[in-house]
């Protein structure tokens, strides 16, 4: 029975904080030795750009001579690391300015020069290349920068635009650049509207264009894209049956306290069933007259009501207050643009910043780019960091089953890295549907997000579709209610979306900590499983389905006698690392002279964003290693002094046997998770492993007891924002939350008292998570 609330430890402070080392290699890579008549070649390409560039500079014309030249960079892929980055940042920082500015998709840097002093400077470097060779050779092409028109030529000249200028990262430029830019539209005749994406998009609205204007708007200097602005729809496409049922109304019990959800969404009628659960306050951008709150109220009814509709436990939260916030009105009467829709749901938030948890059932039905992250998903993640505030969002619904044609990946939106993504899977299976039960459904948008993020997270249940023989679609909805009180089936990524949403509002009600966005994601994802019955291949499960199912809320707070859950949140500062050398694993854990046990970690993250650094928008990351050594030796670094000796990190995939890796219906399927994220940067990552799953011979080599444990924690920060975060005095640091999670699959050991034990006569910091009231344990889990 699970009711051992988990733990919350600290590091100690000196035993475990490791300190930045000098060191690296100085050796030439072999992509970096170029031959004499490559060389030559290489520099003579880039000093005739850069001979353009001055032709460039010297007639900006007085208005606009402030603005500098900017120069697009294709840099080979073995030289996209931030170890060689520095190389070619080099050459161009020229007179104390960091000129490298941007980067688009994923080898493609943007770089400012400023005057005809800066050319020079630049050739200068260039003329010496012993002295830069490896910044040379990483650089494949160079040109000048052009912008990004996306416009089909039959527009229709009112059709708004989206503009976004160049951010010289340069504030002062940048406002001037924006007065030329202003003053340019007002001398065409083109409406404008500077819009707030976040404080590193520069972005305008425009509308009353011609073909002549929009001509002369698209040789700016500083512009940078140029597109028609995106329309933001929802709608249940008239998909609604009504059934012949009904469940009780359910009030809040008085005296008991329950979360509130902010619910984004269309508005939400107050039927006898939710009216005693919405908030008196309400917050509307959308007239009465323009309303279709079908959509709002069926993503309620889920919110509240979700298990008692399912006959199921799968959620476990009583209930929750809705704040009924409409940002998007009817598409049938009116559409919204994506600009407008930002606008509505920041002022939405930011002026209930006591809302925490918020739903978010909507966005874009344009697929997100594999190496760019969209402005909305970059806007989304300034919302929650200004407000301290978790969204829950839809990865996107798709109608390419209808067509027989591969699943779309996530929508534009669902991108954003801070947002909770939820995708959907199959509650039945009826006639002519195409999902076997607790399977991704065939209109759930898929992974991977940009620059290889895992998205969606989570997944839930959403309804199932197929294709009858007389060639119509039909659905196996799941069910709410329609905004006359009905109860009605509906399928879609918007409502499995409400379900986690409503389990991360009854956790964190429960949870009597400081708010943290990090540790519900990560307790979200810790407890999260694939379905028993699941066939798909490993990979294929991380794409569609994310980490899985999350469990009910008070399985995700409390643990059985035979496993414990460990939780560790710290800062963790630029060169520093995290060494705990005496992990405390249970010693008496050994069968036949091995250690064996299951162990789950997940690692959230709240990286630095750049937003003009394209597939780079994450800037920061952090590795996790856990393994076994055989001591404590001694080093020859005065910072340092001791690590482990004979370390191995048990987290790899390759000590494990390749048919466990690629199992599908062993016990441990459910739950295994052997993803290996190389250099990517990820900012939640999970692995849960089966030491009994190693092999043979590493199994002797790592797992022969007696054998001491160890944990690491450490961070890497991509070269661009270290050089912003030095002009700008920022001191580079990463919040985390890391979750531990050991478990006895014997149940032969009281792995609880063990590991609490041991972390108390080993000097850590512990004790149980804070919680408010008790939580009723209820260990199904209905999928």
């Amino acid at each position: 029975m699970k009711n051992l609330p988990i733990k919350i430890f600290q590091k100690r402070k000196i035993t475990d904080d490791r300190n930045p080392e000098g060191g690296g290699s100085n050796e030439l890579p072999q992509w970096a030795r170029l031959s004499e008549q490559e060389l030559e070649q290489r520099t003579t390409s880039m000093i005739q750009t850069l001979d353009a560039a001055t032709e460039w500079l010297e007639n900006r014309g007085e208005a606009k001579e402030f603005i500098p030249a900017v120069l697009k960079l294709e840099i080979q892929e073995k030289a996209i690391a931030k170890s060689h980055r520095g190389d070619i940042a080099k050459i161009f920082n020229v007179n104390d300015e960091q000129n490298v500015i941007g980067m688009i998709n994923s080898n493609q840097l943007l770089v400012k020069v400023n005057s005809v002093n800066d050319v020079q400077g630049i050739k200068n470097n260039i003329n010496v290349p012993e002295r830069h060779l490896k910044g040379i050779a990483a650089i494949t092409e160079i040109s000048q920068f052009r912008a990004d028109v996306d416009i089909d030529e039959d527009r229709v000249d009112d059709t708004p635009l989206r503009a976004s200028l160049i951010n010289y990262q340069n504030f002062q430029l940048n406002n001037a650049v924006c007065r030329v830019f202003e003053f340019e539209c007002e001398r065409l005749g083109v409406d404008f509207r500077k819009v707030n994406y976040t404080p590193e998009l520069i972005v305008y609205r425009l509308s009353n264009t011609t073909s002549d204007s929009l001509e002369k708007l698209q040789s700016f200097e500083a512009l940078e894209t140029l597109a028609v602005m995106p329309t933001i729809a929802v709608s249940l496409d008239d998909l609604t049956d009504s059934i012949a049922d009904s469940i009780p109304v359910k009030f809040p019990e008085e005296g008991k306290e329950y979360p509130t959800i902010g619910v984004l969404d269309s508005g939400i009628r107050d039927i006898p069933h939710l009216k005693p659960w919405l908030l008196s306050d309400s917050f509307s951008k959308v007239p009465d007259d323009l309303k279709d709150e079908r959509h709002g109220t069926f993503v309620a009814g889920i919110l509240v009501y979700g298990d008692q509709l399912n006959s199921s436990h799968i959620v476990g939260n009583p209930g929750c207050y809705l704040f009924d916030a409409a940002v998007i009105p009817d598409e049938k009467k009116d559409r919204i643009e994506e600009a407008d829709l930002i606008e509505n749901i920041r002022e939405a938030i930011s002026t209930n910043k006591d809302i925490k948890i918020w739903n978010l059932s909507l966005g874009t039905k344009t697929e997100a780019e594999r190496n760019a992250f969209s402005f909305f998903g970059m806007a989304l993640d300034q919302i929650q960091l200004e407000n301290d505030v978790l969204i829950c969002k839809s990865a996107g619904n798709c109608t390419n089953f209808k067509h027989g044609y591969p699943v779309s990946r996530i929508a534009k939106s669902a991108d954003s890295v801070l947002s909770l993504v939820v995708g959907s899977i199959a509650h039945e299976k009826n006639s002519f549907d195409l999902s076997e039960v607790n399977h991704p459904s065939p209109f759930s948008r898929i992974g991977h997000g940009p620059a290889y993020i895992h998205k969606p997270e989570l997944s839930h249940i959403g309804g199932n579709a197929g294709i009858h023989p007389h060639g119509y679609t039909v659905y196996s909805g799941v069910r709410s209610f329609t905004p006359d009180g009905r109860i009605a089936t509906n399928i879609g990524t918007s409502f499995s979306t409400p379900r986690v949403s409503s389990l991360i509002a009854g956790v964190s009600n429960v949870i009597n900590e400081p708010f943290s966005p990090l540790l519900l994601k990560a307790l979200a994802v810790h407890s999260a499983k694939y379905p028993t019955g699941l066939m798909l291949p490993p990979e294929e499960r991380l794409k569609t389905m994310g980490y899985g199912i999350p469990d009910n809320v008070a399985n995700i707070l409390y643990n059985d006698p035979h496993e414990i859950t460990l939780i560790l949140q710290d800062t963790l500062e630029k060169g520093h690392w995290i060494q705990i050398l005496d992990f405390p694993f249970p010693a008496n854990m050994v069968h036949n002279g091995m250690h064996y046990g299951e162990v789950v970690i997940t690692l959230a993250t709240l990286p630095m964003f750049a937003e003009k650094q394209g597939g780079e928008y994450c800037q920061s990351n952090l590795e996790v290693r856990f393994g076994t050594h055989e001591g404590v030796r001694q080093t020859e670094r005065p910072r340092n002094p001791v690590t482990h000796q004979s370390g191995q990190n048990l987290l790899r995939g390759a000590l494990y046997g390749a048919g466990y890796r690629k199992g599908v219906s062993d016990g441990f399927a459910c739950e295994r998770t052997l993803v290996q994220y190389g250099d990517k940067f990820h900012p939640i990552k999970k692995y849960a492993i089966n030491l009994e799953e190693m092999t043979p011979a590493n199994a002797a080599n790592h797992l022969t007891a007696p054998k001491q444990w160890y944990l690491e924690i450490e961070g890497l920060f991509r070269d661009y924002i270290c050089g912003r975060c030095v002009e700008d005095g920022i001191a580079l640091s990463q919040d985390f939350c890391l979750i531990i999670t050991i478990r006895d699959s014997k149940k032969q050991v009281n792995v609880y008292n063990t590991v609490s034990n041991l972390l108390s006569t080993r000097g850590f910091v512990h004790n149980n998570i804070s919680l408010k009231s008790d939580v009723r344990v209820d260990v199904r889990r209905g999928v």
